[in-house]
């Protein structure tokens, strides 16, 4: 929605986290989206830097295709803190009791569309192959974004 991402389908986040979280542009007190020195809108938290492209893929919970996951989001803070690879973190997900998080952006043809946003209060939630599995999905789904419409119909 204009420059910020909100959330357009949700399914098991309560409407408080939706509420708080539901926008990834970074505000001032008065509403106003941050920006960076180049005007570009300041994404927030990890999910701002996985629609960025921002994350260090060298990073064991960065994939080479730029998503994020953990399995264990508390030990991961305590590790690794997000500060540390110069992310701003607004700990919602944390503070909500998630342990698993994936983020796993929708990009195609070099344009972010999104975020496929996975969260879970259990440990231990994903492996590697759902992530990648996730990760083709995304991509056609961006894909499918990219396509002008009357492409679409012609094909």
């Amino acid at each position: 929605m204009g420059e910020d991402y909100p959330y357009y389908v949700t399914r098991g986040f309560g409407p408080d986290f939706v509420r708080q979280e539901g926008w990834l542009c970074d505000r001032d007190a008065g509403g106003q989206i941050l920006r960076h020195p180049d005007g570009r809108p300041r994404l927030a938290c990890l999910c701002g830097a996985v629609v960025e492209g921002k994350p260090d893929r060298t990073q064991p919970c960065f994939t080479e295709g730029g998503s994020f996951w953990t399995n264990d989001m508390t030990e991961l803070l305590r590790s690794t803190p997000p500060s540390a690879a110069g992310i701003g973190m607004r700990d919602s997900c944390h503070r909500q009791g998630y342990q698993s998080v994936g983020l796993v952006p929708l990009r195609a043809q070099g344009e972010t569309y999104g975020l496929i946003h996975l969260n879970s209060r259990a440990s231990e939630r994903f492996t590697a192959e759902q992530i990648a599995s996730y990760e083709g999905l995304a991509a056609e789904v961006a894909a499918a974004a990219a396509t002008p419409i009357e492409k679409q119909r012609a094909g």
